[in-house]
């Protein structure tokens, strides 16, 4: 047994299963996911050092998944931006800013048959340091062959958590089949509250939409009475609107391996490779409603002036809610890269462990603690980062 199936093993291990449906049962390819967030983080100092010292981060990212049997489209764009200054006697002021987007195409040859795809991806980015002269732009053209296929499970997991509070509450007295688990979970995906938002307006959509959950919930014969209460309602909106602060965060599982070449157009200092031979594998599990794993590793050997560079990355998260309203977060990132065969292997490595607390569906206040180390460092980097996140969508 290898040493991420030995990690899988031990995830799942912390969550006991319970109810009458996995996520990972949700194998549905129609659905549509959007999710959009701004967060920030500041640190002042004073005393102990020469000068007052601060540190600022803001990053905001946005990221869309269109899902059909035949095909996948993924978009994501980030932005960060750092301002800081040491403590140390006339320390110099920096600021910085970075931007990247990615958007990837998978075309499956037999949706009905197999998980085998082609896929194309274009990446582009720009990033600037004030003190300096900035970077060119950077872009890059990859074509892959691939195997398998990432679901999506949040709308799963929001029908389970619905299902659950409305238990605990005494307002059903059970839990659907898993045909009607399915039937809710389809009806809450976004690509489904978008047709209800089009058709019957921002403002009167939602009585339809929970008219018509409410109604999944009549046929399964788990609600008291002839409907479902106010108090009931309530209960939903909570879970599924932006007031609330029990929502649900992303699920997902699967895996998907690709292997392709690519191309760089331009790096950030304006030239061009040769190609590169480029290779991934994307693994991820949620353990029971509480807890997300995903990792995803790539690999990267580059061609320029005759000479092979190395570059391997991971980056893996675990996420683990505590309860409604606090979430365990969890980041380690590695990369180990080379520029040519004669070159020194450089290496870094960036872990993040922190909370989230859920004041409302959309605003978030967060503390991490972030350990990172790179060649170049002769101590451990230690930094605790305070700060606040907001959910655009």
């Amino acid at each position: 047994m290898t040493k991420l199936s030995l990690a899988v093993v031990g995830l799942a291990a912390l969550v006991s299963v319970s109810g009458a449906i996995d996520l990972t049962e949700y194998t549905v390819t129609e659905s549509q996911y959007d999710e959009a967030y701004v967060k920030g983080s500041f640190d002042w100092q004073d005393g102990n050092q020469e000068e007052q010292s601060y540190d600022g981060e803001f990053n905001a990212y946005y990221e869309t998944i269109h899902s059909t049997a035949p095909l996948t489209f993924t978009f994501r764009a980030d932005v960060e931006g750092e301002v800081n200054k040491g403590g140390e006697k006339d320390a110099e002021k920096s600021n910085r800013y970075s931007s990247k987007a990615k958007a990837t195409i998978n075309k499956y040859l037999d949706p009905d048959a197999s998980k085998l795809f082609l896929s194309g991806d274009l990446d582009v980015g720009y990033k600037k340091n004030f003190n300096s002269t900035p970077d060119d732009a950077f872009s890059e053209v990859t074509f892959s062959v691939g195997y398998g296929r990432i679901y999506i499970a949040t709308p799963l997991a929001k029908a389970i958590r619905i299902i659950n509070d409305l238990k605990k509450y005494n307002q059903i007295t059970g839990e659907p089949s898993s045909e009607n688990y399915i039937k809710l979970a389809k009806l809450l995906d976004s690509k489904k509250e978008k047709e209800y938002e089009s058709k019957h307006g921002i403002d009167e959509y939602k009585k339809y939409w929970f008219k018509d959950i409410v109604a999944i919930l009549k046929s399964s014969g788990i609600v008291k009475g002839q409907t479902l209460g106010a108090f009931g309602i309530i209960k939903i909106d909570e879970i599924l609107g932006d007031s609330g602060a029990t929502g649900v965060g992303a699920r997902k599982h699967g895996m998907e391996l690709k292997i392709g070449i690519s191309k760089e157009l331009s790096d950030y200092d304006g030239e061009t490779d040769d190609g590169a031979v480029k290779a991934s594998f994307e693994y991820a599990l949620p353990i029971n409603l509480t807890a997300q794993f995903t990792n995803l590793l790539t690999y990267k050997a580059s061609l320029e002036d005759g000479d092979t560079g190395h570059t391997i990355e991971n980056d893996m998260g675990f996420l683990y809610e505590l309860n409604d309203k606090i979430d365990w977060d969890n980041k380690f990132y590695y990369r180990l890269s080379k520029e040519n065969e004669d070159a020194d292997y450089e290496k870094l490595g960036v872990a993040k462990s922190g909370y989230l607390y859920h004041l409302t569906n959309s605003l978030d206040a967060t503390a991490y603690l972030e350990l990172s180390k790179a060649d170049t460092d002769d101590d451990l980097n230690k930094a605790i980062r305070l700060g606040v996140s907001y959910r655009l969508r």
